[in-house]
């Protein structure tokens, strides 16, 4: 069910090209903020302070070695060409919020066996633990259940099979909903160019990279009544977050 990141990313050239690219774009601080000589921020005392010449260079370069140490190398000679033919977001019909996440895993699994894949490949945008300490039930539940096949320093990625999907993605999604400290968790299956993911709202996101897949999918998804959705929110009452805390430590 485990397996490490590089593992996971030389199983498919769409999907490590796909997180490559991603992380680059989302993480690399030379490619978004640069720190500058002059700018004002706010320090760990809670001051705002101008920042020297000499503090940003060290800011800047934390920064980058930072990012180099959570990034993914590619495992191919080079770089697939990502064709991209569209995204659309979908949600299950189903009121109870049980029978929700049990939908969203059989549909996976559904598109899994339609498309003759073996598995389905889950993996966090970089490199981050997946282990949270959250007394709310639904992670306490997940916690348990990756408890007995990961250790708190585990930063890799899961593979699984049809039994493991129906039991594995409920518990991913409360993993996503609650952990403000994990990565956005992309998936895909080992000869797909199809990338997806769950958001937060229960909401699954397709990226397509081929024709043929994308209409294939799609055609699922409308025999089995999914619901196609402009933008993210919670299609049921999922919980009420009461009495629920978060460690992000």
């Amino acid at each position: 069910m485990i397996a490490s990141r590089k593992e996971i990313l030389k199983l498919n050239p769409t999907f490590s090209t796909f997180i490559i690219q991603l992380q680059n774009s989302t993480y690399n601080p030379e490619l978004s903020h640069q720190y500058k000589e002059g700018e004002e921020i706010l320090f760990e005392n809670d001051k705002i302070e101008k920042l020297t010449k000499e503090a940003a260079q060290r800011l800047n370069q934390e920064a980058i070695d930072e990012f180099i140490k959570k990034k993914d190398y590619f495992p191919f000679e080079k770089e697939t060409k990502l064709n991209f033919c569209g995204r659309a977001l979908f949600k299950s019909t189903k009121t109870d919020t049980i029978v929700y996440l049990n939908d969203i895993a059989d549909i996976l699994n559904i598109i899994r066996q339609s498309l003759n894949e073996s598995s389905i490949l889950i993996l966090g945008l970089i490199k981050n633990s997946w282990f949270q300490e959250n007394d709310y039930a639904p992670i306490s539940r997940a916690m348990n259940y990756l408890e007995e096949k990961i250790n708190k320093n585990f930063d890799g990625g899961f593979i699984l099979k049809e039994n493991e999907i129906l039991k594995f993605i409920p518990h991913l999604f409360w993993l996503i909903r609650c952990n403000a400290s994990l990565p956005e968790t992309y998936m895909t299956f080992p000869k797909s160019k199809t990338i997806f993911y769950i958001c937060k709202y229960g909401i699954i996101h397709f990226e397509f990279y081929d024709e043929a897949e994308k209409k294939q999918i799609l055609e699922i998804l409308e025999k089995k009544h999914f619901e196609k959705v402009n933008s993210c929110n919670d299609p049921i009452e999922f919980d009420s977050f009461e009495g629920r805390r978060i460690n992000l430590k």
